[in-house]
């Protein structure tokens, strides 16, 4: 919500990639992450892998970081599940 107030607009890729975020020009692109049944459990299940076997990088932990940023308040969520796949980022044609 601050982040929209001060200009900033959302973008969701078509990438894949949960972690092909991109910030340019004043638009943050982020790949849409599917929720379903299964999702908590298996990203804190890898978090915990990520915790506990070092050297280990934490890309997940580092994303859910990221979004936990992001969202603060259920106003956050909507902004950002409101958005449409526009744009792809860094797809070739």
């Amino acid at each position: 919500t601050k982040l929209k107030e001060c200009g900033v607009k959302f973008v969701a890729s078509t990438r894949e990639n949960l972690f092909d975020v991109k910030f340019k020009n004043g638009v943050l692109t982020i790949p849409k992450l599917e929720v379903t049944v299964h999702t908590k459990s298996l990203f804190l299940n890898i978090m915990v892998f990520e915790e506990w076997h070092q050297p280990c990088d934490s890309y997940i932990s580092d994303y859910f970081a990221f979004m936990s940023s992001l969202i603060k308040t259920p106003e956050d969520v909507v902004i950002l599940a409101q958005k449409k796949k526009t744009r792809d980022s860094g797809s070739r044609p």
